[in-house]
């Protein structure tokens, strides 16, 4: 059989507005996972991501001929993969539709009330994909797969939730093929090498917090592939690919602050600091003074904190667990380090105040780093976030494409405002708020230190005027 796996189309101007332009194109390295897995089992696999492919879509399943289409989608991407389905389904009505990832995980019925989708899989699809496959292949019901849904007569059929996976060593590593493509690229602000390569050597956070939609896939457990298993993917990054530049996308790399230390070390054995750099997210109550040192030898060039907020009342309201004193030590600590510091903080979280947001914003700036992100806060399905949001009546589902960290760019207004705060009040102030941070001197000379060659200036000075023009003149 053979298996058309699907990176829907992106409407990313209608999530970010013009900062798309300047924005991640990252590799959908879930879909890379369960196609490197089908393939270990001797079954053909294709991946059609929409992001970067010139063909169309329509033209690659006549071409290749898949048995069965496969597409990933999260919040943001439901009417796209919807719409798509039904285009597919018109026209190659015998393909056998399938749709999984976070978004259909939490809300199976989104997808299951289609008729142009035939199954759902819920949870991490490697496993569940392939056994989906087989039973087609050898005409067994598909709904009695574990991690199966579909519609029926009289209701829904399928089989049991499937358990995770322990050992993640267990799956092949994601095919480099299809990870290295031409057309992935960073945001001018993470630059830190010419050719970006990505890579997962963890699953899962053990943490809590409310506004969190990636534990619900994974269940909030943490997994991780071995030391042997990562650098083997690394080195193959670098050898094969000229990867200068690795992001690691953990959702905590130091979540096992011992093992982020081995990891750390053996980089340093085999020597990859002096081929490329790497930078990662981590929390700042999971790091030590040891841990940060050792990640910049071993190239760590920047770390990505989620310090979400200024006001410790709110860093309790969204059951963060760190405290004011643990982020400015932990600031401290990574610039001793040598480190560069990107920071996302979250505006309009639930109760917070227009006084309140200022003081994140000040806090911020206070704190002396030079990259920052400041998102709204968005209630994503399934979170502790989303019920909030629907106990005070204040979450417009009308359209899923609204569901966006970067709305204050994008037409239309924030899909979520506290109660007692204006939605274009708060829009403007993210635009505000992110301008003012980088219109600052100290930063702005930082990333003239970045730039070595001609490539580097090309890319900053055009994501510079970008970013400026998309913040004065958002799309309305």
């Amino acid at each position: 059989m053979k298996i058309l796996l699907i990176n829907p189309p992106y409407e990313i101007q209608r999530y970010m507005g013009k900062l798309s332009k300047i924005a991640f194109v990252f590799q959908p390295i879930g879909l890379t996972y369960i196609a490197s897995y089908l393939r270990s089992n001797n079954i053909d696999v294709k991946i059609f991501d929409s992001q970067i492919e010139k063909e169309s879509i329509q033209e690659v399943v006549k071409s290749y001929n898949p048995d069965v289409i496969g597409i990933t989608c999260v919040t943001f991407l439901v009417h796209s993969c919807i719409e798509l389905s039904k285009l597919l389904k018109k026209e190659f009505p015998d393909k056998v539709i399938i749709v999984g990832g976070i978004h259909p995980t939490i809300r199976p019925h989104d997808f299951l009330q289609e008729k142009s989708i035939d199954y759902v899989a819920i949870g991490e699809g490697e496993i569940t994909m392939y056994e989906f496959v087989q039973a087609l292949k050898f005409g067994k019901d598909p709904a009695t797969v574990n991690g199966i849904m579909c519609a029926r007569e009289g209701g829904v059929s399928g089989g049991m939730p499937r358990e995770l996976v322990q050992n993640i060593d267990d799956f092949p590593a994601p095919a480099a093929e299809d990870l290295m493509k031409e057309g992935y690229q960073t945001s001018p602000d993470t630059r830190t090498g010419d050719r970006v390569g990505v890579i997962l050597t963890s699953r899962g956070c053990p943490y809590n917090c409310i506004f969190c939609a990636n534990r619900l896939l994974t269940k909030g457990k943490y997994r991780t592939h071995s030391i042997e298993r990562v650098c083997e993917e690394v080195d193959n990054l670098i050898k094969n690919y000229n990867v200068t530049q690795l992001f690691v996308q953990d959702d905590n790399f130091a979540a096992n602050k011992k093992r982020a230390k081995e990891l750390c070390r053996e980089f340093l054995n085999r020597k990859f600091n002096t081929k490329l750099s790497w930078w990662a997210e981590a929390r700042v109550d999971c790091v030590d003074e040891e841990l940060l040192f050792l990640m910049a030898k071993a190239g760590c060039k920047i770390i990505s904190y989620g310090l979400e907020s200024g006001n410790q009342r709110l860093l309790d309201k969204i059951d963060k667990g760190i405290t004011i004193e643990q982020i400015r030590e932990t600031i401290a600590t990574t610039k001793k380090a040598g480190i560069d510091i990107r920071a996302s903080f979250i505006l309009g979280v639930p109760t917070e105040t227009r006084e309140e947001s200022m003081r994140t914003i000040k806090f911020a700036k206070e704190l002396g780093i030079n990259q920052v992100r400041f998102a709204l806060a968005t209630p994503f399905p399934g979170t502790k976030l989303w019920d909030i949001a629907q106990e005070e009546g204040t979450l417009d589902l009308s359209d899923w494409r609204r569901f966006s960290l970067m709305s204050g760019y994008a037409k239309g207004l924030p899909i979520y405002t506290p109660k007692g705060r204006d939605p274009k009040e708060l829009a403007k102030l993210q635009r505000n708020a992110n301008l003012s941070f980088y219109l600052r001197p100290q930063v702005i000379l930082t990333y003239m230190r970045r730039i070595n060659n001609y490539k580097a200036f090309r890319d900053i000075s055009r994501g510079a005027v970008r970013f400026i023009k998309a913040s004065l003149f958002p799309d309305k």
